[in-house]
């Protein structure tokens, strides 16, 4: 009996560690969707899948793209008639998005 305890929790413990493996998903997946920045009124950031994206204020939206690499996140982004690049750091945990020096700002966002 204390044999087939020891052979379970075995089981267990590797199908656990190869679910736990693969079910991480990597910044490029884990960034998509809707992003709320924390502490500004109605501020947005929205990720697709292929790559671009829309910073929203108050119903004004302004497009752009983006892209990871080298541990850092990319933005080129068009305002009327401007169009702005970043090359920022990042921290991505669970539904918690930090962008560092964003246009010489750091800001959190929360997943909506």
């Amino acid at each position: 009996m204390k044999r087939k305890g020891i052979c379970l929790l075995t089981v267990l413990f590797l199908s656990g560690g190869i679910y736990g493996c693969g079910s991480e998903a990597s910044p490029e997946e884990a960034i998509l969707g809707g992003w709320e920045v924390v502490g500004e009124d109605d501020v947005t950031f929205t990720f697709f899948d292929d790559g671009t994206m829309s910073i929203g204020q108050g119903g004004d939206y302004s497009d752009g793209t983006y892209s990871i690499t080298d541990g850092k996140i990319r933005f080129n982004i068009d305002i009327i008639t401007t169009h702005l690049k970043y090359v920022c750091d990042f921290e991505l945990e669970d539904d918690v998005l930090t962008i560092y020096d964003f246009g010489d700002e750091d800001y959190t966002l929360q997943k909506e």
